[in-house]
């Protein structure tokens, strides 16, 4: 049996025809198309995908088999995990990411990737900071996350006055 990769959560049903609405934990939710499978916490069975949709940042998933909301519905709130061999080489997971260093282009290295926190808007980089006892914060966007290198396990940032 291969290593599981937590891709996301499953957040609500969808409707009634046994569609469900994931909060997916990957920079790109089109990976979900990549997907075959799906298990989910504390369940053995595996969820064959039918169809992948999106709505704002939410992956709508139908599954086969499954065609009513009372056969999906006992599911809410499970974790969601797909086995790492399924999983496209090219793509840099979240998971990957955990742990890497930090540096700023001016100030070298400030810390180390703690998590993300995912929000509406964008998500944000929590990095466990080398000089203070309190994260810093961090869009993930390209005016602040320059490179994410995972040959070096470093992700190059460009911080602002007030982030640290």
């Amino acid at each position: 049996m291969s290593e599981k990769l937590k891709v996301g959560k499953i957040a609500n049903t969808h409707g009634l025809k046994g569609e469900v609405k994931i909060y997916p934990y990957l920079n790109v939710k089109e990976d979900y198309e990549t997907f075959g499978k799906l298990t989910f916490e504390g369940v053995s069975e595996e969820f064959e995908i039918e169809r992948v949709r999106y709505f704002k940042k939410m992956v709508i998933v139908k599954f086969k088999n499954i065609d009513d909301i009372n056969d999906i519905e006992k599911y809410k709130g499970k974790l969601v995990y797909v086995e790492k061999d399924d999983l496209d080489e090219n793509n840099i997971y979240i998971e990957d990411l955990i742990g890497m260093d930090v540096v700023d282009v001016n100030l070298g290295k400030i810390g180390v990737l703690k998590s993300f926190i995912s929000k509406s808007v964008q998500d944000v980089l929590v990095i466990e900071s080398l000089t203070s006892d309190k994260e810093i914060l961090i869009p993930d966007v390209d005016e602040f996350v320059l490179e994410i290198n995972s040959d070096e396990k470093v992700i190059t940032v460009k911080v602002i006055e007030g982030m640290i």
